[in-house]
């Protein structure tokens, strides 16, 4: 069991590099299982498809990510002396390291070829973010840091509007920047919007 769990573990970490290097289309579960120092049979026996390993891919990575996002959120809720744009800064830097895993050609293989999997990474993006939205920004206001004469709930809309237009397939290849870029500058404008000039000087100087 215990063997069983090390290879499985082994096989989604190969696959998650060879994703995100190669994008979807030009990796073979024959290249993974190689890489993984494993027979293809013995991958098969894990993981049915391509697909199926590819999903577990991302259940993996948004298992790790939640994981992160829920230490983060553990002190800035329950600690009343943790420093709020720290705090702040370490979120929004995982959850740009998270997003920019994979390349744009990556994201159009998968809009196109495994629209299932499109459909849980979409979903996932737009359930953590509300979920960090009305956690950090009722504690951000409490300690100044954030505005308090923002409606939000409409703030929350725009964000999620705007990730779901920007970190679309057909957008992303037509924009000069790496995946990880788009999604720094959609931070940049987002979330430093809602800061006070305080909160926006503090997050700036961690920043540099």
């Amino acid at each position: 069991m215990f063997c069983c769990k090390n290879i499985k573990k082994r096989i989604i970490e190969t696959a998650r590099e060879s994703f995100s290097k190669y994008g979807y289309r030009r990796v073979r579960t024959s290249d993974i299982a190689q890489k993984a120092g494993i027979s293809k049979r013995t991958l098969y026996k894990h993981f049915p498809s391509k697909e199926a390993l590819f999903q577990s891919v991302i259940n993996d990575t948004h298992i790790k990510l939640e994981k992160d996002i829920s230490a983060i959120l553990d002190r800035i809720v329950n600690n009343d002396k943790s420093d709020f744009v720290e705090e702040l800064a370490n979120l929004i830097k995982i959850n740009i390291e998270s997003s920019s895993t994979f390349t744009k050609e990556f994201y159009e293989d998968i809009d196109k070829l495994s629209p299932d999997s499109w459909d849980i990474i979409t979903k996932f993006r737009e359930s953590q973010l509300k979920s960090i939205f009305f956690k950090t920004y009722e504690i951000g206001n409490k300690r100044g840091i954030f505005k308090s004469d923002l409606n939000y709930e409409l703030v929350l809309i725009i964000q999620q509007s705007v990730f779901s237009t920007v970190m679309n397939p057909d957008i992303l290849a037509n924009l000069p920047l790496t995946t990880k870029e788009v999604v720094e500058s959609i931070t940049e404008v987002l979330f430093t919007g809602v800061l006070t000039d305080e909160g926006r000087k503090k997050y700036n100087e961690l920043n540099k």
